[in-house]
């Protein structure tokens, strides 16, 4: 390959992803702090052998690295270390130039299988503007990652580390092979990404090319979409050539130095403005970051390329509005009036800006509504901000960004249930501002009662409005839309009158707009459509298609990295996979990369059919997996979203459910986790409450235990420990000492509740069912009953105020509440 055409490829990548990685020969420039070169191969291990000569008593007879590295491990372990500290501590003074554009292009990240500190000394030599951060990926401590740091990982450990945790001898390789090594796992997914440089390296470590293989040989029915990559090296025999060729990496035949000058150098003033624009960039954002205008998002170019249309079912985008590709619903129309009043009627002083409130369900078309609200305002001369679940944005720093952005008038805010218990905190600062005209703001009806929680603290009014079934001119221009899209599809051999009333009487059933369409003009029933479209697919597109759905179900979204590590798959056919998906319009793929299906609703439905084919836990076990390894490396999570779907992954509630409360597949599923989370109190906190529930109440004890050594003053840890107090005092014959210890735990749990602003609704659930069943069981007299029933009947009436949208707490009310009225009826 010409140079001018890899000088090509490498700058139309310098503002995505390059990746370098470097192997011994990159090293082989510099000189350690004796002034000597650093050893590689046959002579590191010759020099590691006159260590262990005297006791071997044998002159070196070529023994290979990994065999002799093992044997002076075992024989002379702090001779081995201190030897490794002396040959490979780098004197930076003696460090060539033309390593200073290795560490001044602007890679996203670098790998590297040697020990040396070769990263460290040329920071220390060079001052690059981008500061170097080395991690040790041997040790597994999870790592910081910051956007002006370039992050280093020594695959294979660092030279500060302890000599067992460096990958050396075979023993090391297989032990680290067993582990599973998380960081190789990450560099494996980025293969499919990213650029990545190959340097000082023929890539024949076993690991290494373990993971190179999973990208697996490019064949006729698997197009080619793994970025192009390069290994730099002086030789290379050509059937390693053709392997790698096969893989889409390309071998330069260079040397370190030679590609410095040769490549590097040319792109040097390109990749230095790069560099610039990327310390910058972060302190222009958080300088003028402001609230996203709807004015400056309609007239962004949206990717148009992808098989897509909203009337079947897919998210609204802005064209679809401004190509008026949706209907003008009712309560748009009062809503639009109100605003517009706000605005013509300014505030009085002091006066803060009212809240509009949609409301409905999932899919029946609230986000098309404010959208359509959100352009005709705009159209208007209204500055109306729009923010949406997809909106790359600082939300704790909400109330300075709306500050900050201009003219500001009204904001739009989507399915503000992100949001959860922060969001009356968020809302008030902003009311003081005294900037807005109005804020319209959308949720689900189901969520609504979480939301508002403490509406009282809110310093404003909430006008709700309810997304109602399409009035009959809705219905008519609904038709006549899908007439002028050419979307009637089973609607169009039917009679006007009969397409009027198929379009009623669906929409009379179910109020999601999504349904009503898909149904009408399909002829089918919408969750076997979605449910037998996923059951269709072929086994890959099927598990991909399934682990974005349990994500979507909860609220989250994938990575092309994240669902490649859950689904341990990263091969070329993974790859064609989801870009045929795309394709076909069966995934979205929205800003930052992350994958959706197409609509919310839809993955509710294959989350059933998951559920209904007993294989769901299997998702959730992927899901926190897959986490466990990323975590490792922070520059792939920067937020709580993985965070929060583990947390729900390893719920006890939702695992006992969909498992049928198999104990067996439940226990099979937390032993397979074990490795990575034996360190979490909260997986030893959900495995006590399965034991508790449908379990061992001795099981229950161990593992509670376990969740106190690891955090002895979570709160939810000390309920749980009181629960199992509560349970075994129930098992145990009535006593004056049993009932003592019963009533000691039910105060310690109210104290808790007392103490803690908000621990969620589990201690009110334990409080409540625990004293129904010593009443139910223990209890020999009606005063007795009566007060205990009494003693706690207020804590759960709380719990239930406080809880609005919890059923299971409110039917734990009714039945206290019944059981009361049973004991004074039988007693009249």
């Amino acid at each position: 390959m010409e140079i001018d055409e890899i000088i090509r490829k490498i700058e139309s990548k310098l503002e995505s992803k390059i990746i370098l990685f470097t192997g011994a020969g990159f090293s082989l420039d510099c000189q350690d702090v004796a002034g000597n070169k650093l050893p590689s191969g046959n002579q590191l291990a010759e020099e590691i052998w006159s260590l262990i000569e005297s006791l071997i008593r044998q002159p070196y007879d070529g023994s290979a690295l990994r065999e002799t590295f093992g044997l002076a491990q075992r024989k002379k372990p702090k001779e081995l270390q201190q030897f490794l500290q002396n040959r490979f501590s780098i004197n930076h003074h003696t460090i060539p130039d033309y390593y200073k554009r290795y560490i001044e292009f602007p890679w996203t990240k670098a790998y590297t299988l040697n020990i040396d500190d070769i990263f460290d000394k040329l920071q220390i030599k060079f001052s690059p503007k981008i500061r170097v951060k080395t991690i040790s990926a041997t040790t597994l401590n999870e790592s910081s990652a910051s956007y002006i740091n370039l992050p280093v990982y020594h695959l294979h450990g660092k030279l500060d580390d302890k000599i067992e945790d460096l990958i050396f001898s075979t023993d090391d390789y297989a032990t680290h092979q067993g582990l599973g090594h998380p960081y190789y796992k990450i560099m494996a997914s980025e293969l499919n990404e990213s650029m990545f440089i190959f340097i000082g390296s023929e890539l024949d470590e076993e690991i290494l090319w373990k993971h190179i293989v999973l990208r697996d040989l490019k064949t006729r029915n698997n197009r080619e979409l793994r970025p192009e990559s390069f290994l730099i090296t002086p030789s290379l025999k050509e059937a390693k050539k053709q392997l790698l060729r096969e893989r889409n990496i390309t071998h330069i035949a260079m040397t370190a130095k030679e590609f410095s000058e040769k490549i590097l150098s040319k792109i040097e003033s390109k990749y230095n403005q790069i560099i610039y624009q990327k310390i910058n960039q972060l302190t222009e954002i958080k300088k003028n970051i402001n609230i996203p205008l709807v004015q400056d998002l309609i007239a962004k170019r949206e990717d148009l390329t992808k098989r897509r249309h909203i009337l079947l079912g897919f998210k609204p985008i802005w064209k679809d509005i401004l190509d008026n590709k949706t209907i003008e619903r009712d309560p748009e129309i009062a809503l639009y009036n109100l605003i517009i009043k706000d605005i013509q009627e300014p505030l009085l002083e002091k006066e803060p800006a009212k809240i509009y409130l949609l409301t409905g369900t999932a899919g029946d078309g609230k986000s098309t509504s404010l959208m359509r609200l959100a352009v005709k305002l705009s159209k208007e001369g209204v500055i109306v901000g729009y923010l949406d679940p997809d909106s790359t944005f600082f939300w704790k720093h909400l109330k300075n960004t709306v500050e900050a952005t201009d003219k500001l008038e009204v904001l739009i805010i989507d399915d503000v249930h992100v949001y959860k218990e922060n969001f009356i905190l968020y809302i008030n600062e902003i009311l003081e501002l005294n900037k807005l005209s109005a804020i319209l703001i959308s949720c689900r009806s189901n969520r609504v009662d979480t939301i508002f929680r403490n509406k009282n603290q809110l310093n404003t009014k909430v006008l709700e409005y309810k997304t109602q079934r399409l009035a009959d001119n809705e219905i008519n221009n609904l038709l006549d839309l899908l007439e002028k899209e050419d979307m009637l599809g089973f609607l169009k051999a039917k009679p006007t009158s009969e397409r009027f009333q198929i379009i009623k009487s669906k929409n009379q059933l179910d109020r999601q707009l999504i349904v009503t369409l898909i149904e009408a003009t399909s002829g089918k029933d919408f969750k076997k459509y979605i449910k037998d479209e996923f059951s269709d697919l072929s086994d890959l597109n099927k598990l991909i298609y399934g682990q974005i759905a349990v994500a979507n179900k909860f609220g989250a979204k994938l990575s092309s990295s994240e669902i490649s590590i859950a689904l341990d798959n990263s091969t070329l056919e993974f790859l064609n996979s989801v870009s045929e998906m795309v394709q076909r319009g069966l995934l979205i793929k929205s800003s930052g990369d992350f994958f959706t299906l197409r609509h919310r609703t839809i993955a509710y439905n294959v989350y059933e059919r998951i559920v209904e084919e007993g294989n769901v836990h299997k998702y959730f076990e992927n899901i926190c997996r897959m986490s466990a390894v990323i975590t490792y490396d922070k520059s792939l999570s920067k937020n709580k979203r993985l965070r929060n779907l583990v947390k729900i992954c390893l719920g006890h509630d939702i695992l006992i459910s969909v498992t049928n409360k198999s104990l067996e597949k439940v226990n099979e599923f937390y032993d397979n986790l074990k490795e990575f989370f034996r360190n979490d109190h909260h997986y030893w906190l959900q495995r006590a409450a399965v034991e508790i529930e449908i379990g061992d109440l001795a099981f229950a004890q161990s593992h509670i235990s376990n969740a106190i050594a690891l955090s002895p003053d979570d709160p939810l840890v000390i309920i749980t420990m009181h629960h199992i107090e509560l349970k075994q005092e129930l098992h145990q014959p009535f006593s004056i000492e049993s009932k003592e210890k019963f009533s000691m735990a039910i105060t310690q749990v109210k104290n808790l509740i007392e103490s803690k602003s908000d621990i969620g609704p589990k201690p009110y659930h334990i409080i409540g069912f625990q004293t129904l069943s010593w009443v139910q069981r223990k209890s020999t007299t009606k005063d007795e009953k009566r007060e205990l029933l009494y003693a706690i009947k207020s804590t759960v009436e709380d719990g239930v105020r406080i809880y609005p949208d919890d059923t299971m707490l409110k039917d734990l009310a009714n039945d206290i509440q019944r059981t009361l009225l049973m004991l004074t009826t039988n007693e009249k």
